[in-house]
């Protein structure tokens, strides 16, 4: 399967209930700023290679907007551990985790391989 951007954003905003159009718009509401959010930080953990300024490109979002919602989706997701299941189902759902670190320098979250219902942040 060819990952590509469409996909990830598809897969993501029908777990959470948000539409693709709202995820790439200029909507600025909690719930879909969140996601969108969360699209960074899955695009930067799935496409490890590209950077945040191809990233920022895509969503026609200036690279700093983007550092800054990669480093706000880890902190939220460590705020609340039913959307970090979620995204973490999504991105298993997407081709799995590389243990590591993002680009941003944050922890990345990680399954365990022995629990696929735990969830911890991996350093």
């Amino acid at each position: 399967m060819i990952l590509t951007g469409d996909t990830i954003i598809k897969v993501i905003a029908d777990e959470f209930g948000v539409t693709k159009e709202a995820i790439r718009g200029p909507r600025r509401t909690e719930n879909v700023a969140d996601v969108r959010q969360y699209c960074y930080y899955a695009f930067d953990l799935l496409w490890g290679r590209v950077t945040q300024g191809a990233i920022a490109h895509y969503f026609n979002k200036d690279h700093t907007t983007v550092l800054y919602g990669i480093r706000a989706a880890v902190r939220k997701l460590e705020a609340n551990p039913g959307h970090k299941r979620r995204l973490n189902a999504c991105i298993e759902a997407l081709g799995g985790h590389e243990r590591g670190r993002c680009s941003c320098g944050e922890a990345i979250l990680a399954l365990p391989a022995n629990d696929r219902t735990s969830l911890e942040l991996s350093r």
